[in-house]
């Protein structure tokens, strides 16, 4: 109890005395660290816990505005765990547990978080969104059931190979603040799978690394200056050089196609425009100018004295 000063106007407190009384109150109500702080198992149950008691509100939450607060919250809680579980605790059992069990953890999961990135762009107005959560509720219960089994869960195992220290739960009780801060500021985002080859942004949506189709689509290629769509083929075709004319040149292999061009392009012309020919003569183009007439190239066209010729004999 506090001493007293006697004084003309009466007795006041010592204030010292009342400073130290306050402060052995303090250091006594603080007493040891709960359980949960020591023992990373009892953390993560309790995170259970209280994920179990917002499921069973939603059920009986009957506004619109009352539905979506939970489901916020809902989703924010399972965020911040299944981060805790896959960032610290699961790394902390791999090698001492069975790797099926932390795969199937890591499933479940990522299966959850499909339906947590529905409801964050959904509302209570939406035809599925009570459908939605409340699959979402069977899919965490039985996943809590699958963890919390009493020798066979993951929690039985990594206690049976003492993972669980308080240096974990000390690791677990940092993270969760830093993420509860992250949450609380609007910072966390969606869930990102781990174990599924699609995204999550609102719906899933195939991988461009995993669908080549998608790769390929015309909602995905890039355009040129004028509005065109461009790939790496059309990078292949439009960086072969040209000649002066524009037509395409290639430093490929040439091959007697392309001798054949060269000789249809090399060919000379006459003053009329018509391809004239400096290769050797043979036999056959000797005998075409005996069927024309022995009149060399020309035979009957161009020779007026032929045409004429021929006219009086179709007279007689």
């Amino acid at each position: 109890m506090a001493q007293t000063q006697q004084t003309g106007k009466g007795a006041i407190p010592d204030a010292q005395s009342d400073t130290e009384a306050a402060g052995t109150k303090s250091a006594d109500t603080k007493g040891a660290p709960s359980d949960a702080e020591q023992n990373p198992i009892a953390m993560l149950k309790a995170d259970h816990r209280k994920v179990e008691e917002l499921f069973s509100s939603f059920e009986t939450a009957s506004s619109p505005q009352k539905k979506t607060q939970l489901t916020k919250q809902i989703c924010t809680e399972l965020m911040i765990h299944t981060l805790l579980e896959e960032e610290i605790f699961y790394p902390a059992c791999k090698g001492q547990i069975e790797e099926r069990l932390l795969d199937e953890a890591q499933v479940e999961h990522d299966s959850a978080k499909v339906l947590i990135t529905e409801l964050q762009s959904g509302s209570p107005d939406d035809q599925y969104y009570g459908a939605k959560v409340r699959i979402l509720s069977e899919e965490i219960k039985h996943h809590i059931a699958e963890e919390e089994k009493p020798t066979s869960g993951i929690f039985a195992r990594a206690e049976q190979a003492n993972v669980t220290t308080e240096q974990l739960a000390k690791q677990l009780g940092d993270r969760k603040r830093e993420l509860t801060i992250k949450a609380n500021a609007g910072d966390l985002g969606s869930p990102e799978p781990r174990s599924f080859r699609s995204q999550t942004h609102v719906g899933m949506k195939h991988s461009l690394e995993e669908d080549p189709m998608a790769r390929n689509s015309t909602s995905t290629l890039e355009r040129d200056d004028r509005g065109r769509f461009v790939s790496d083929d059309d990078d292949r075709r439009y960086s072969r050089p040209r000649d002066e004319e524009g037509r395409f040149t290639s430093s490929r292999s040439r091959s007697r196609y392309d001798d054949d061009d060269d000789r249809s392009y090399s060919r000379q012309r006459d003053e009329d425009g018509r391809f004239t020919s400096s290769r050797s003569r043979s036999r056959y183009d000797d005998d075409d100018d005996e069927r024309r007439g022995g009149r060399g190239h020309g035979g009957w066209y161009g020779d007026p004295e032929g045409h004429s010729e021929a006219a009086r004999r179709g007279r007689r």
